[in-house]
C-alpha cells in the first residue's frame, strides 16, 4: 500500500508539472500568431488543475473520504481533457492554413505558432493518461 501511495503521490506530481508547461505553451502559441479566443478558459482550466494537484499533494493526509480524493481526480481528468480540446479545436483550421496552403507559406511566426501548439497538445494527452493511470492506480 505504501509504495502504491508514492507511486500516485509520483504521478500526480508529474501531472502538475506537464499541465502546467502545457498552459506555457499554449500561452506561448496564443501570443506569437493568431490568438486562440479561448485561451484565458484553457488558463483558466490549467491552473485550477495545477492547483487541486498541488493541494493533493500537499494536503494527502488531510483530505478525508474517498469521494473528496476521487472528485478531485475526476475534476481534473475532466479539465485537462477541457484545455486539450479547446487548444485542438482553436487551432486545427489554422494549422490546415499554415501547413497546406500558400496563404501563411513562408511565416516563421505563423508556423512557429502552430508548432507550440502542437507540442502542447502532446504534453496534455500525456497529462491526461497520467491523470487516467492514477485512477487506475488508485483502485487496484
Amino acid at each position: 500500500m505504501e509504495t502504491n501511495t508514492k507511486q500516485v503521490d509520483r504521478l500526480i506530481a508529474v501531472n502538475l508539472v506537464l499541465v502546467l508547461i502545457g498552459v506555457i505553451l499554449s500561452y506561448i502559441s496564443s501570443a506569437r500568431a493568431y490568438s486562440l479566443s479561448q485561451i484565458n478558459l484553457i488558463l483558466a482550466a490549467g491552473g485550477i488543475v495545477v492547483l487541486l494537484d498541488l493541494a493533493v499533494l500537499v494536503f494527502k493526509g488531510r483530505l478525508v473520504g474517498t469521494v473528496l480524493t476521487d472528485g478531485i481526480h475526476f475534476i481534473t481528468t475532466l479539465l485537462t481533457t477541457a484545455a486539450l480540446s479547446m487548444m485542438i479545436s482553436g487551432r486545427v483550421l489554422l494549422m490546415g492554413y499554415v501547413y497546406f496552403s500558400d496563404l501563411e507559406k513562408g511565416n516563421p511566426m505563423a508556423v512557429s505558432a502552430m508548432n507550440i501548439a502542437v507540442i502542447s497538445w502532446v504534453i496534455y494527452l500525456i497529462a491526461l493518461v497520467i491523470n487516467i493511470w492514477v485512477g487506475f492506480i488508485k483502485k487496484a
